[in-house]
């Protein structure tokens, strides 16, 4: 995670609380975790609700996070959107058309999401593994894009801004949105197919991370491992008394019971 002095000043800031708008500070936190994540909006609310300045929040503000979904959907996608805004100053422009706008969903989210092209699927990864997306994630991100075009059209003017309001309009129908995700199932390295993933049989994908049972060693959750199994179990590295008990218990039982056979 950043280790700059700025962000660990908002990381483990304590929370005014008492009456107070907290909704910049939520912002700037948001705005630090887009950069660190890469724009992933799904690491990005779970890391959020981790940090020491949220948990140092009073009830009241906690339950405006993560009550108000609104609330938290907008700060997030705010802090989304201006991570995009820096990497596409760095891009060339894309073409206003279905096609471009699928070329641009590519260039933001390709390293987040995924098409299984054999289960006809969109998957998302959550910090933890490869998964279906059952909850339409995907289209947020669709949301996303839009929304970096609109701020497109607003340092724009004359006829591209119409242009760009044009296609912004286009973008915003369900039409819009289907066929500009549709297009970019097939780019660059968004398609897969199930023999993709879980390759590594020797991995097994926990809530403490990814044990390599050959050696016992836990590795960090990584998208690259292409895992899309996982067990919600926590590792316990402390002496298994109770275990080791039991088959301490079994094991004398057993051996007394032969030597009685062997001395009859």
């Amino acid at each position: 995670m950043r280790t700059s002095a700025k962000f660990r000043e908002i990381w483990d800031k304590q929370a005014p609380g008492d009456g107070a708008d907290e909704s910049e500070t939520d912002l700037t936190l948001c705005n630090f975790l887009a950069e660190i994540y890469e724009g992933n909006y799904e690491q990005i609310e779970q890391a959020f609700a981790l940090s020491p300045y949220y948990l140092s929040k009073d009830d009241k503000h906690k339950t405006k996070w993560l009550v108000r979904s609104d609330y938290r959907e907008e700060t997030i996608k705010k802090a989304i959107t201006r991570y995009h805004q820096f990497k596409l100053e760095q891009l060339d422009e894309f073409e206003l058309n279905d096609t471009g706008n699928a070329h641009r969903f590519a260039s933001n989210f390709e390293n987040q999401v995924l098409y299984n092209v054999d289960n006809k699927h969109w998957m998302i990864y959550n910090g933890k593994y490869w998964q279906h997306d059952s909850y339409n994630v995907i289209k947020k991100y669709a949301e996303i894009v839009i929304e970096d075009m609109k701020q497109e059209a607003l340092s724009s003017i004359g006829d591209k801004q119409k242009k760009i309001l044009g296609n912004i309009k286009r973008a915003m129908s369900s039409t819009g949105k289907e066929s500009m995700l549709h297009e970019a199932q097939h780019l660059n390295n968004i398609p897969v197919t199930n023999a993709d993933f879980d390759v590594q049989p020797y991995l097994f994908n926990t809530q403490s991370g990814v044990v390599d049972l050959r050696t016992g060693t836990i590795i960090p959750h990584d998208k690259e491992h292409m895992l899309s199994r996982y067990t919600d179990i926590v590792i316990d590295r402390a002496k298994p008394t109770l275990w080791l008990k039991f088959l301490n218990e079994i094991f004398n039982k057993t051996k007394s019971s032969s030597t009685t056979s062997n001395a009859s």
